[in-house]
């Protein structure tokens, strides 16, 4: 992906399949049993390809109105490096998700200190309001 953050992940990718009532919508079964549900156009919209981003900014160049809303996939699969092949039904285009990417649904892991209860030390650092 034209990301910079280094995404990883245990898991793989084991199939993906469309929903049978919604053909934009695919289902990734991962590893660990989790199924994963991800929308054909959010998915499009993602493609990090040098088509569809700027190489430097990573800032997307590709407009949105210049696919379908109808959009699906024509064709997909999961390549040997465990990642998803896509090509789109309205233009050919092809995409390329890595695995670690889709898992975390390009967020990077968001890590939160643990959490402290409030105790009366803060009633005393911010005093009254009156």
């Amino acid at each position: 992906m034209g990301d910079l953050y280094p995404y990883k992940t245990e898991q793989r990718l084991l199939g993906v399949t469309t929903d049978d009532a919604d053909g934009q919508v695919l289902h990734l079964d991962w590893s660990d049993g989790r199924r994963q549900s991800v929308h054909a156009i959010w998915l499009r919209e993602q493609c990090a390809c040098g088509q569809c981003r700027h190489g430097a900014s990573l800032e997307r160049i590709l407009d949105q109105a210049a696919y379908s809303l109808d959009i699906i996939p024509a064709l997909f699969s999961i390549q040997d490096d465990g990642g998803l092949f896509v090509i789109w039904s309205d233009d050919g285009h092809v995409s390329l998700y890595p695995a670690a990417w889709l898992r975390h649904q390009g967020r990077p892991p968001l890590k939160l200190p643990p959490r402290r209860p409030w105790g009366g030390e803060l009633a005393r650092r911010i005093g009254t309001l009156r």
